[in-house]
């Protein structure tokens, strides 16, 4: 039986069970959704702003549409506390001069182990002393002897590091001291952190391409096409995939039977990503997959990037499917995905999906296909 979102202070919630036994939470702020919020709930919201209580952060998400005077004042007090989901919020009031200031400010004093939200934020708005902010703080952490300490789950100073580093780079791609740190990063001894600080090469070095600057980092990359550990593999295989896109997309092919279920995931996102910038095998790989797939998450994953090059009984087979699950997480990706469809085919689907469905924002949007076309 097909449920609603749960409403939480805000937050639309949605946990479900894949074909794996793994539990996964989904949460979206109901105002992305277009869930207008009562003024009594929003009032409590803002209160919580800059308040230091243990829903602060959750109402920092919730008001993430909000673009008013009295949430701007609310987030700059989070942000004094180190309330480290406010470097991202105030993002969007970055017009007002006392945005920037307030953020670097915020990468000058706050600890180390909590610094890579407010240092990437900076990396992105910049302002008046920004790089300068950052370059102390990178000196500072590659000095800091805990920075390179192994840790059994995650360093959140290598973490920091990495992030800093990441911002200046942003900021000045030609700086070398950044370039340098996140070389060093790749051989740190958690597996956790060398996943994570490739993931940030990776993106960088995909927007970036090959400069004299960013030689360093290709070089250090290219090292990660041998990489024992699967994880650190893939999060490296976009930007690999320039350099050696066929000898890569075999090796992320290959790991999407591995028995451990984080692996085989990271390989399936990887594989999506990758039909992106090399779409022929990638899609090949895809499509394999998807006729044997039985996952209707995982499958409406894949469908994604192929709706349109499926057959149309196909993909319309799989968005019947999504759209009739339990999960009103995933009926939304279904719904997202009715675009990809012609309008008739679209507003046909929505209009059987719209007959039991019980959650009003889902049932706004599916409306929205079906007033497009005259079905009658």
């Amino acid at each position: 039986m097909k449920r609603p979102f749960v409403r939480q202070h805000g937050i639309l919630v949605d946990s479900y069970q894949d074909i794996s036994g793994r539990r996964h939470q989904y949460m979206v702020a109901a105002s992305m959704l277009d869930e207008v919020l009562c003024e009594d709930e929003r009032t409590q919201l803002v209160s919580e702003l800059g308040s230091g209580i243990r829903t602060e952060g959750a109402a920092i998400y919730a008001l993430s549409k909000e673009q008013s005077a009295d949430v701007l004042e609310g987030l700059l007090q989070s942000l004094q506390q180190n309330n480290i989901a406010a470097p991202m919020a105030l993002k969007r009031f970055a017009d007002d001069p006392r945005v920037p200031a307030a953020l670097i400010d915020a990468v000058r004093r706050v600890p180390g182990d909590i610094l890579a939200n407010f240092a990437q934020v900076v990396g992105l708005v910049g302002g008046e002393g920004a790089e300068e902010a950052l370059h102390h703080r990178l000196e500072e952490l590659l000095l800091k002897e805990q920075t390179f300490a192994d840790d059994v789950f995650f360093n959140a100073y290598a973490g920091s590091l990495s992030s800093v580093a990441e911002a200046i780079l942003k900021l000045n791609p030609e700086n070398e001291a950044a370039v340098q740190a996140l070389v060093r990063l790749l051989v740190h001894p958690c597996a956790f952190n060398r996943r994570s600080v490739a993931m940030h090469i990776s993106e960088l070095l995909q927007k970036s391409g090959v400069t004299k600057a960013t030689q360093p980092l290709w070089e250090a990359i290219e090292r990660l096409q041998q990489e024992d550990e699967p994880l650190v593999f893939l999060a490296a295989a976009p930007a690999l995939a320039l350099l050696h896109s066929d000898v890569v997309i075999a090796r992320c092919e290959a790991l999407l039977d591995d028995l451990s279920k984080d692996v085989g995931e990271m390989a399936l996102h990887t594989i999506v990503k990758l039909s992106i910038s090399s779409p022929v095998k990638a899609e090949e790989i895809l499509l394999r997959r998807i006729a044997k797939e039985t996952s209707i998450h995982r499958l409406i994953e894949m469908s994604g990037f192929l709706i349109g090059r499926l057959p149309e009984e196909q993909g319309r087979a799989i968005l019947r499917q999504a759209l009739q699950d339990e999960s009103p997480s995933l009926r939304l990706h279904g719904i997202n995905l009715l675009s990809r469809l012609h309008m008739v085919q679209a507003a046909r689907l929505a209009q059987e999906a719209l007959a039991d469905e019980p959650d009003p924002v889902l049932q706004k949007k599916l409306n929205a296909y079906i007033t497009r076309v005259d079905l009658s």
